[in-house]
């Protein structure tokens, strides 16, 4: 069946029945169908598209935010186990690299290379670098690093040997 032509369409032998339609299709109730719908050009709607899966080959661009659910991962296409998890229920987002936590941020905790820092504020396991001064202390002392010397304003002590070309001071 053809609608809307002004002259007798040509109608391709693949399509032996069905509704060949010129013009806009509209319906005042529900449309289904039991196949793939096509478009080639936009498709657009008005309210909320739910779907199952929604896969692009380009980018993706959202324009207000993205509600993750719990346990939802943003995962690398590459197969390298590279993800980036929203755990809700522990209240925390982990960053994995290989399949290796990387980054853990907690309510006041941020670890690096730990899956579950103890500490509030920055635990780091492994080594740490600075390329400017590091300070680091607590109320009443604190220690200085930075440009090849170490300064205390309390004691400093050690089980073990201390080592170095002098020393200087009264004992």
């Amino acid at each position: 069946v053809a609608i809307g032509f002004q002259n007798e369409p040509t109608i391709p032998s693949s399509m032996n029945t069905g509704l060949l339609v010129f013009g806009n299709i509209s319906s005042s109730g529900f449309i289904s169908t039991k196949t793939n719908i096509t478009a080639s050009g936009n498709i657009s709607a008005s309210g909320t598209i739910t779907a199952e899966q929604l896969t692009t080959s380009d980018d993706l661009t959202v324009g207000d935010d993205i509600i993750m659910s719990d346990g939802g991962k943003i995962i690398d296409s590459a197969g390298n186990d590279d993800t980036i998890t929203f755990d809700q229920t522990n209240r925390k987002i982990e960053a994995h690299i290989d399949g290796g936590i990387q980054l853990s941020l907690q309510n006041d905790k941020v670890g690096i290379r730990t899956q579950n820092p103890t500490l509030a504020g920055l635990q780091v396991e492994g080594k740490l670098s600075a390329s400017s001064t590091v300070f680091a202390g607590k109320v009443g002392s604190q220690v200085v690093l930075g440009n090849g010397h170490i300064t205390a304003s309390g004691n400093i002590s050690s089980s073990g040997t201390i080592t170095g070309n002098s020393i200087v001071g009264t004992l």
